[in-house]
């Protein structure tokens, strides 16, 4: 059970990351597109 408990607190800042990072990938790839 802790096992679970601790997926469950490891989701919320992995939820946050790929937020922040979707948008840094998508300049990134279209930088390159232009490039």
């Amino acid at each position: 059970m802790g096992r679970h408990e601790g997926d469950l607190i490891d989701l919320a800042p992995a939820g946050r990351d790929l937020s922040m990072t979707t948008p840094y990938i998508d300049t990134t790839l279209n930088g390159q597109r232009r490039k």
